[in-house]
């Protein structure tokens, strides 16, 4: 019988800001999730409030790696942190802004979903194939939060890491996906930045979408030229196929942020600025896995972000989040 079974790890890091932080995650069972924690359980606050979203941005980067050489997430924590309050719909915990006092507790939970459908937890179509691997590591670079705030210094913390596990056995497995996993898919999170060096118009800023998978999610983070989140980089932009010389999607950057909301049910309060969301599943269907845009075949250049810069002007950073999946022979 296949169950679901949360483990929490025993082995934890302590915060240190601007060291990597790394786990041996078990290889005993299919993964369908991990969550990080981050506990500060000392920190001093002064003069001024705490910005609640700088507080997954202490995950600096994320990075999860199979065998040695299949890396299966490398992104940035905030990132990640966005991704999944529009995936879940509504925000993973996170402290609300430290008030002014000393010995202050602050906690963030990021969840990093490997299934297809996140709000269906018996989705056992796409897993990670921990068991049997040779190595399943997890590296977390840990962000300096007095940098982020210079009124804010961390005393002391500690990250720990959770795990959702799916158990079945070799002849459930062997009926569900084959004997050589062939139709089991594998969800790979990856990031892209691009800097905006012009002021473009005729959607003449253009940033190429990596090919050769099913595209599930593209979350976009736009930033100024001091590396602040800003909802003033771009006007409008689009995704465009230019082979077909096909626009598969074209909004405002404002009127998107409103769609995020709308669609994602969550509050606005909770959409960062600085974020939209590209979402194939709300925009486009199919029968097999609903809403994935499929760019297996495709080659580099055929799929892009296209843009027209806004009144942030002709500086500024573009990061593109790619959630995607494929069906691998090399799991």
């Amino acid at each position: 019988m296949v169950s679901i079974n949360p483990r929490r790890l025993e082995d934890t890091n302590a915060y240190s800001a601007g060291a990597t932080l790394t786990w041996d995650l078990p290889r005993d069972r299919y993964v369908q999730q991990i969550l990080l924690w981050m506990y500060l359980d000392d920190v001093d606050q002064a003069v001024a409030a705490g910005d609640q979203t700088d507080y997954p941005k202490v995950f600096d980067s994320v990075r999860i790696v199979l065998n040695g050489n299949i890396t299966l997430v490398s992104a940035e924590g905030e990132d990640l942190f966005q991704l999944a309050t529009r995936e879940y719909k509504e925000q993973p915990y996170v402290s609300a802004s430290a008030a002014v006092a000393d010995a202050q507790a602050l906690y963030c939970m990021i969840p990093i979903p490997f299934m297809l459908e996140v709000d269906n937890p018996y989705d056992f179509s796409a897993l990670i194939p921990a068991q049997g691997a040779s190595s399943f590591q997890l590296f977390v670079v840990c962000g300096d939060l007095n940098a982020l705030d210079s009124n804010t210094t961390v005393n002391s913390g500690t990250f720990y890491v959770e795990m959702k596990e799916v158990n079945m056995t070799t002849a459930e497995s062997d009926a569900r996906y084959g004997k050589n996993l062939e139709s089991l898919a594998r969800i790979q999170i990856s990031q892209k930045i691009h800097t905006i060096t012009s002021t473009t118009t005729n959607y003449s800023g253009r940033i190429d979408v990596p090919t050769g998978n099913y595209v599930r999610k593209i979350l976009l983070r736009t930033k100024d030229s001091s590396a602040v989140e800003s909802d003033v980089e771009f006007d409008t932009y689009r995704f465009f196929f230019n082979p077909g010389q096909q626009q598969l999607y074209q909004n405002e950057w404002v009127l998107s942020r409103a769609e995020d909301k709308l669609e994602h049910q969550i509050d606005f309060a909770e959409l960062w600025s600085g974020y939209v969301l590209y979402d194939p599943e709300q925009l486009m269907g199919n029968e097999k896995f609903r809403g994935s845009l499929n760019l297996t075949g495709m080659k580099n250049g055929d799929l892009q972000l296209q843009y027209n810069t806004g009144t942030g002007g002709a500086d500024g950073f573009v990061v593109m989040t790619s959630k995607v999946y494929n069906f691998p022979t090399n799991l």
